[in-house]
């Protein structure tokens, strides 16, 4: 032991000295490493929601009513771009600046289904951050007050009898629609219908009601006004139990064909939108379904359900979805 001219021991000093200096290191290194939360104004400016589809349909009605019951500082705008199977309007929403001021009123199942049918190329929802989904819309077969089919059997028996003599129209080519009812068909029998594409379930509703096409099948939200009216008759619904707005109309499962599907409509941002940008754009619309009127317009006014998804639980959603538009996918294949 080393001991100096006053009898004070040196090598306890150095340890001393050695610990202060890793305090001192831990402290510095510790500061350098936390940063105070990020501050975000947002927004300071009018915020555009793109909805991919033509004024009317179900994307667009939900799109309007949010952005009324919106609690945000700045107005939400609604603007239409249809076409391409809501390639457009969903590609100029993706291609848009991550800063949250331009925003998509999506299906994220119709956005898979439109990625995997080959008409978009980028798998947009999949890179896009998803916000929150707040209404699960089911789809319905229906047919005009005129038709002479007046049950789903009687479609399917004569679709037997008759191999592509029927048709059927919905929105979009490729896309999520068809998709799904080529499914129907398929486990309806392997039924050959003509598909006939339209630009949104309004036209097709219209086309339907007006007899150029024999079937209409869209979301349960299009439906119900000409249902409701006597202009449509719905058939059968996809969900797994009868839809409270159209509480006579079978399921699709109570006919023996076992499928259970419908749309979560709701918003997404841009690929690499900031967190807290998206954190504060999924409160908004968590406040806005949280508001009683906001429920009461879109199920008593706009037919739809209401049901809130929020940004992780969407995410996961979509995950799960996946592998079921693939298989989809092949079934449409398989049929052309």
């Amino acid at each position: 032991m080393k001991i100096n001219e006053e009898g004070i021991n040196l090598k306890p000093r150095k340890k001393l000295w050695g610990t202060l200096l890793g305090m001192i290191l831990a402290v510095t290194i510790t500061a350098g490493c936390s940063s105070p939360q990020t501050q975000v104004e947002y927004p300071t400016k009018p915020i555009k929601v793109i909805v991919p589809l033509a004024a009317g349909g179900g994307a667009d009605i939900l799109a309007r009513t949010v952005a009324k019951y919106s609690p945000l500082e700045q107005p939400m705008v609604v603007v239409n771009l249809p076409g391409g199977s809501t390639v457009i309007g969903t590609m100029e929403a993706y291609n848009s600046p991550a800063d949250g001021y331009t925003l998509l009123c999506a299906n994220p199942d119709a956005m898979m289904a439109v990625y995997l049918g080959g008409t978009m190329t980028t798998p947009a929802w999949k890179d896009m951050e998803p916000l929150a989904t707040l209404v699960y819309d089911g789809n319905v077969v229906a047919v005009s007050k005129d038709s002479k089919f007046h049950t789903m059997q009687d479609v399917i028996d004569f679709a037997k009898k008759n191999p592509g003599k029927l048709t059927w129209g919905s929105a979009g080519s490729k896309g999520y629609l068809e998709q799904v009812s080529a499914e129907i068909w398929e486990k309806a029998g392997g039924l050959q219908i003509k598909y006939v594409p339209f630009d949104s379930t309004v036209t097709a509703r219209t086309a339907a009601m007006g007899g150029h096409v024999d079937i209409l099948f869209g979301a349960v939200s299009e439906v119900v006004p000409g249902a409701r009216s006597g202009d449509l008759r719905p058939l059968a619904v996809s969900t797994a139990q009868r839809s409270g707005l159209l509480p006579d109309t079978p399921t699709l499962k109570e006919l023996g064909i076992d499928i259970d599907t419908g749309l979560h409509r709701g918003f997404m941002a841009p690929p690499n939108t900031p967190k807290p940008v998206v954190d504060i754009l999924e409160r908004a619309l968590k406040e806005v379904y949280d508001n009683p009127e906001f429920l009461k317009t879109i199920e008593n006014d706009l037919y739809f359900e209401g049901q809130f998804v929020g940004a992780q639980d969407l995410k996961q959603l979509l995950e799960d979805r996946y592998p079921i538009h693939e298989r989809l996918v092949k079934l449409i294949g398989a049929q052309k």
